[in-house]
């Protein structure tokens, strides 16, 4: 007889609910395998937040440009589609082992390839969704695309039910404060991102104004600051999750 230690807990079930309800319908086997965050750190995900959203501004601008064509803007969908591969699992990530996926990223010389080019299979394994049935890699992103927002990195703006997002080209950095009244804001810089060396300059001047304010407010004992910008224009997805709150100076700092 098996040890009462060793033996499994019972399942609890709810009065008047099913089993068979508290299962996804339709749900495959393999779409029913646990995320492990292991898994996620061995594809190269990037658990500091700032660091993603630096990859995906750095992804954006190779992708799409700053040209004409960019101008109409892209969907969280349409910009996912246009990722690499690489990029994808660096700041979306994918949370099973997969043969196949590993393979394409062996097989990988030179040219990586877009979240569109990838065989059926592995692309449906990148943008599965949740049990709720939304998109688990369209969540992340437009998370992310939030943080580009809140520092005036991209615009977003709806168009008959469609919601776009598109690079600004150029961009002023300010300096933190935490009053607008009482302490006007300084322009740090100006950077024209169609100048190649602006991407690198940028994130680097916001690493320094980030960590200049953490060495003022320990010092002052001032309450944490963040970035001050003007409030984007409100436009949804239907999923409620384009804002994340502000933009705290140890978390930009720390991530970069």
């Amino acid at each position: 007889e098996t040890p009462r230690e060793n033996r499994p807990a019972a399942r609890r079930l709810l009065p008047n609910v099913p089993v068979e309800s508290l299962k996804r319908p339709g749900a495959a086997a393999e779409d029913m395998r646990r995320h492990d965050q292991k898994v996620l750190a061995f594809y190269g995900f990037q658990v500091p937040v700032m660091a993603r959203v630096r990859l995906l501004h750095r992804e954006l601008l190779d992708r799409l440009g700053l040209g004409p064509s960019a101008a109409s803007g892209k969907s969280a969908s349409e910009i996912i589609e246009l990722m690499g591969l690489q990029v994808f699992l660096q700041v979306v990530g994918c949370g099973v082992r997969d043969e196949g996926l590993e393979e394409l990223l062996l097989s990988v010389e030179g040219r990586v390839p877009r979240i569109c080019e990838l065989p059926e299979e592995s692309r449906a394994l990148l943008v599965n969704r949740t049990y709720s049935g939304a998109s688990r890699a369209q969540l992340a992103v437009r998370r992310l695309l939030a943080h580009l927002i809140k520092l005036g990195l991209a615009t977003i703006a709806s168009t008959k039910g469609r919601t776009q997002y598109c690079l600004c080209r150029v961009v002023e950095l300010q300096s933190m404060t935490p009053s607008l009244e009482e302490e006007p804001q300084t322009v740090v810089g100006s950077f024209d991102f169609a100048d190649p060396t602006s991407f690198d300059r940028y994130w680097t001047a916001l690493h320094d104004v980030s960590e200049d304010w953490i060495r003022r407010s320990t010092s002052d004992q001032v309450p944490g600051a963040t970035l001050a910008l003007p409030a984007p224009a409100a436009a949804s997805d239907g999923d409620g999750d384009e804002a994340e709150g502000d933009l705290e100076a140890g978390s930009v700092a720390a991530s970069l």
